[in-house]
């Protein structure tokens, strides 16, 4: 009984607990609901990280892109808009902070397919070099 058969099913748990998790921390309109639903796909996804480096990080690649798209439509469309009707609605600090976040998961997730390859290519060495 090998450790790659009990990988199905810790794959499949861990996306179906995200699945699930990340539907009630979308949808939930309780508070605390909310606050246990993040606190549950944090921790699949923790553990996804720990198995699967490499699709981790370009999960977080992919959600530093979208998160950086947003912040730069954002902030063109306040700054418009500021402008245009003499509101200080455009917080330029607001606009910085999302945007060096965006930065910061891009640089993680980079680093996580970085490590992930790594370890892909030490485990593929490891078994090349076995008897």
């Amino acid at each position: 009984m090998g450790a790659s058969r009990w990988e199905w099913p810790f794959e499949l748990a861990l996306a179906s607990v995200g699945a699930v998790s990340g539907y009630f921390l979308m949808f939930a309109s309780n508070r605390e609901v909310v606050m246990v639903s993040g606190v549950v796909l944090a921790t699949a996804l923790f553990f996804w990280r720990l198995k699967f480096r490499l699709t981790y990080g370009a999960m977080e690649v992919v959600f530093g892109l979208l998160v950086l798209w947003d912040a730069t439509g954002r902030a063109r469309v306040a700054l418009e808009t500021a402008f245009d009707s003499g509101d200080s609605a455009f917080r330029p600090y607001v606009v910085l902070m999302e945007t060096l976040g965006a930065i910061y998961v891009l640089i993680r997730g980079l680093e996580n397919c970085r490590l992930g390859l790594s370890a892909n290519g030490s485990k593929a060495e490891a078994t090349k070099s076995r008897p």
